[in-house]
Order: structure tokens, then sequence, then C-alpha cells
């Protein structure tokens, strides 16, 4: 590794552990689709979405899967385009944790076309080809390589015809970027934990290639996006 990309420093994230406190991981679910919105994460996921509906032209309604959902801002942010563009679209929204998934619940009060299943991500239930697209937006770096390979595998033979997963580029200027914005946007020591953290946690644009070869992927692509992030994506 080179001066500007540290060594990935692998372990659990804060929200992970039952004995953090139900305030501070609430705030840090908001602070999360706060961040995502403003700062990319959004984007990193629609823009390789709407490119694939657009080549594949998929049966209404269009069936999504998104795995490890947080609090639900990709689902959302996923229907709205939908709605804007008249196209018939459900989510099924996957997390492992309960109290992550009653505060997505409570988010998507207005958006009946978004349902929720708890599941561990490394067990998923869904047979092969069972969903149109599968989305996988920044958990994988919650997971060390092997399982994170494993995620990304199974996730691309759930895709009926394609799959996206985003990642941060885990790089000294990222985390500093993360740093400084996790001070400007919140003053939850959560988040300002776990956003920088989660930079040093994540995939150079290399070990992110290899981490889908490791998976068995074939004809995909990576793609830089604004604010550190890149998109792994994929027609099956």
């Amino acid at each position: 590794m080179g001066f500007l990309t540290p060594p990935r420093r692998f372990e659990t994230e804060g929200t992970d552990p039952a004995n953090v406190p139900a305030r501070l991981r609430v705030g840090s679910l908001h602070d999360q689709a706060r961040l995502n919105h403003r700062f990319g994460g959004v984007r990193a996921v629609l823009q390789p979405l709407a490119r694939m509906i657009r080549a594949t032209k998929p049966r209404a309604p269009i069936q999504v899967l998104d795995l490890g959902t947080g609090p639900a801002d990709i689902p959302r942010a996923i229907v709205c385009w939908a709605r804007r563009q008249n196209i018939p679209l459900v989510v099924t929204a996957v997390d492992h944790d309960p109290m992550t998934l009653e505060v997505a619940r409570k988010e998507c009060i207005e958006f009946p076309q978004i349902s929720f299943e708890q599941e561990n991500l490394l067990a998923l239930p869904y047979a092969p080809r069972s969903f149109d697209f599968v989305i996988c937006s920044q958990r994988l770096h919650h997971h060390p390589d092997a399982d994170a390979a494993r995620i990304l595998q199974r996730a691309a033979r759930i895709a009926r015809l394609g799959y996206i997963a985003t990642e941060w580029r885990r790089s000294r200027t990222a985390h500093a970027m993360l740093w400084i914005l996790a001070r400007l946007t919140t003053s939850s020591p959560l988040t300002r934990a776990e956003a920088p953290a989660a930079v040093l946690h994540a995939f150079t644009r290399r070990e992110f290639r290899a981490l889908a070869a490791r998976a068995g992927l074939r004809d995909f692509r990576i793609v830089c996006m604004p604010w550190f992030r890149m998109t792994l994506y994929g027609l099956t």
C-alpha cells in the first residue's frame, strides 16, 4: 500500500453490538441516510440501476432486493425515481438487525412498494433468479473478505437481470473527508466515529475487483463515483 492508501482495518462497526444505546443507533441510521442523500450514496445506486433497466426492459412490476438496507433510504430513493418515471417497481428490503428494521419501517410508512424481511446476509433464503435486480449498498465492508465474496456471489445468483454493489474507495484523503463531514453534519459521537472508520474498513478499486473475481463474477464494471464512492455492477 502507498502512503495515500492505508491498509484495510476490518472490524465490526459500532452499530452492530447489542450494548450500544438505542438512541445512538437510531441517530446513526438517520445520519447514514442524510449522508447518502447529500454525498453520493443514492446516486451511486440509481445511475447504474436506471441504465440496466433501460437496457433490459424488465416486465412490470420490477422486483428489487436490497441487502443490508439500513434505514431504507436507498429503497425510498429507488421508489421515488420509479414514480417519476412511471415505472411499476417493488422493493424487498433486508437487514439482519430488528432495531434497524423497526426504524426503516417507520421511515417507509408512505412507501407501500417497500416490504421488509429480517435475514442473515450469509444465509439468504431466496432462489436463484428470483428478483430482477439485487443491490448491496455499503455493506460488504462490514464483513471479512471471504464472507463479503460469498454475499456478492449470492447476490449475483439471486438476480435475474442485474446486480449492484457500492462501497467507499479507501484512502487517507477519503478518511479525512469523512472525518470532517461527520463533524460538520452531526453531533452524534457514534456517527463521528463510524463514518471515517467505514472508509478504513472498505476497499480500493483493485481490491473490489479482486473480491468480485473471488465471487466468480464475470462481465462486471467498477465505476468510480463522486465523494470517494465506487459502484460495481453487471448484467446476469
